[in-house]
């Protein structure tokens, strides 16, 4: 092995160049099989020699303690340096400061590990940095074996008062409470001054919250005849007494950005060699949606219903949309689906309004959408039903320890706040508890040790992390993996996260990863299948995710108006609860008196078995 190691230097020797990145050496030391050994992760541009060199070590002897059959290193790896002299006798001088440029993705607790240095350190020496770091910032990082002692207490941050800033957002900020401010700056009562330098006391987490409890709720809403919106028609029956005639033609508008000319002309020029798409910008997912209504109007007129449907190609532009409204006599209509995108929707929508006409937003999760008009169907489920849902689900375990891990950002505060009202909402309904325990942790200020600070050990820890920037949520799964051996972690986030590309599977099925999503497709049901199978013969492709949308929303309200009629908003409430589709559940309730209707319907999605997503429920 040491003869092969040998060979590998010489031939590695004119790889090495003067120019290196600096690299700053780990001085606690770690004993592995006896042995006592510094641990080092490579940066960006670092190399053997230059590493071996900061450690005062010899290149053999690290690439023999790693068992390296190269000198090659990737970014991130972990190896193993060969403690040469304890006692530092061939240290060298070091500096009195560095200087950090910021990368994507790095927190100020990564940093401050880099430099084996603090966060509060950094903050003191880099004040404006207490509101948030960005790429390409260039901090100045105290060197610790220089001297320089932590030059904040330990139990506080200093925050110097900027203009604008109020004691609301500071409390929100350091997630403390305006009171625990006036403790410590009792010259706070009487308002604030740019300029101010508070002290702001720090907890081993954000807070512990305790949200009371309330034990009255009032989700009522009159429904049917009952419905302020209820109207009568006399071209139309009653959704109470419909019955349908077979010689009855339903008349349906299906508006869907299809680019059709575009995409006449790239299948016209489409050139294998190339290896370009065939179809234009991202129109191929709404050919699917279309495919798979097809699909489903087949089905629906299998099931003996006679169904005239007209395809109107919006082309993604409001001018058009009008265009097509206008040559439209929307009253014949007895239902419209799209357009798909929210500004275009909403013109059709207004429309479809004033003609008393249903509307379907087949796509968005948009709940403005919803607002003051109550012919609206909204099929995917908006973010406030995703944790409203995914907080009734928490509410059966009661006992547990709840902890949100954020990062301070605008749209993570607001979210932890949704949070807190559906928690409280959905606690309603257990006589037994009067008040929620509730531990918000900021990434940004301690990271780590915060994070174990808030765990509890024997009992189950429901972490929430309400954000979709990879780089951040990554970076605290990762954190968060070293702890899944001690607690009993169960993480909860968003269905968005499996469109990251770095992310490791390995670690959310260790850690029970659960998310609130609006479908669901098992590959192993037999309706699934079945709709496989009919999609290739048909079209002698695969259906995307798209395509199984495009017949459940289509099927789905088909069969709506068969049973019910035109009229069938007044019926769906207490008729058609959580009617299962191939991949939706079908659950619409108005989102308030005069709003439209929003589909509730949620499937909580894990890790099973081969690291497949399955249907399941928090354990």
């Amino acid at each position: 092995m040491k003869k092969i190691i040998g060979l590998i230097l010489m031939l590695s020797i004119a790889v090495n160049v003067l120019a290196q990145v600096p690299v700053i050496k780990n001085t606690k030391i770690y004993k592995f099989e006896g042995r006592n050994y510094y641990l080092h992760t490579v940066k960006q541009g670092q190399t053997l020699y230059s590493i071996s060199k900061a450690y005062n070590a010899n290149q053999r002897d690290v690439m023999y303690a790693n068992d390296m059959q190269s000198v090659s290193l990737k970014v991130g790896q972990k190896l193993k340096i060969p403690v040469v002299n304890p006692i530092n006798a061939a240290a060298e001088e070091e500096p009195l400061f560095y200087h950090h440029r910021i990368k994507p993705g790095e927190t100020l607790y990564a940093i401050a590990k880099i430099y084996d240095s603090s966060v509060e350190n950094i903050l003191a020496f880099n004040p404006q940095s207490i509101y948030g770091i960005s790429p390409g910032q260039i901090l100045t990082i105290p060197n610790p074996r220089q001297g320089h002692a932590d030059q904040q207490d330990k139990n506080f941050y200093y925050h110097t008062v900027a203009t604008g800033e109020t004691l609301f957002l500071l409390a929100q900020q350091y997630g403390i409470t305006i009171n625990q401010i006036y403790l410590f700056n009792p010259e706070t009562k009487s308002g604030l001054t740019a300029g101010d330098v508070l002290k702001i006391p720090k907890t081993s987490y954000d807070i512990t919250e305790k949200l009371p409890v309330s034990k009255y709720s009032n989700d009522y809403m009159k429904t049917g005849a009952n419905d302020p919106n209820y109207f009568t028609d006399p071209q139309n029956e009653p959704c109470f007494n419909y019955t349908y005639n077979p010689s009855k033609r339903f008349k349906v508008a299906l508006m869907l950005p299809l680019f059709i000319d575009k995409n006449m002309w790239k299948l016209k020029n489409y050139d294998e060699d190339q290896k370009k798409s065939k179809f234009y910008r991202s129109s191929e997912k709404f050919l699917q949606f279309y495919e798979g209504a097809m699909l489903a109007v087949n089905q629906i007129k299998y099931d003996g219903v006679s169904v005239e449907l007209h395809v109107f190609d919006t082309k993604n532009d409001a001018a058009e949309v009008r265009k097509i409204l206008n040559k439209l006599n929307l009253k014949e209509f007895d239902l419209i689906i799209g357009p798909v995108y929210s500004k275009n929707f909403k013109i059709v929508a207004e429309k479809a309004k004033r003609n008393r006409v249903n509307i379907v937003s087949p796509l968005s999760a948009n709940p403005q959408n919803l607002v003051n008009n109550p012919y609206v169907f909204q099929v995917n489920p908006s973010n406030t039903t995703r944790v409203k849902k995914t907080s009734e689900l928490i509410s059966k375990f009661y006992d547990s320890t709840i902890v949100i891990i954020h990062n301070g950002s605008p749209k993570d505060m607001q979210n932890i706040s949704l949070y807190k009202r559906k928690l409280v909402k959905a606690f309603t309904m257990r006589p037994d508890v009067q008040n929620i325990a509730l531990k918000t942790v900021n990434y940004n200020f301690g990271g780590k040790s915060n994070i174990e600070d808030a765990f509890s050990v024997g009992n189950k820890n429901i972490v929430i992390i309400p954000d979709d920037k990879e780089a951040f949520v990554t970076g605290v799964i990762e954190q968060l993996f070293l702890f899944a051996e001690k607690y009993d972690i169960t993480l909860i986030g968003s269905p968005n996260w499996e469109l990251f590309q770095n992310i490791n599977i390995r670690y959310l099925k260790r850690m029970n990863f659960n998310y609130a999503s609006p479908f669901y497709i098992d590959y192993s049901h037999w309706k699934v299948k079945q709709f496989v199978k009919k999609f290739r013969t048909a079209y002698k492709t695969e259906p995307n995710i798209y395509a199984f949308q495009g017949y459940d929303v289509i099927y789905y309200f088909l069969d709506t108006l068969k049973k019910y009629g035109k009229l069938f908003q007044f019926c769906i409430e207490n008729n058609l609860k959580s009617k299962k589709g191939i991949i939706f559940d079908f659950d619409f309730h108005r989102t308030d008196t005069y709003n439209g209707f929003e589909n509730k319907g949620i499937h909580y999605l894990t890790y099973g078995n081969n690291y497949k997503l399955t249907e399941t429920k928090i354990r």
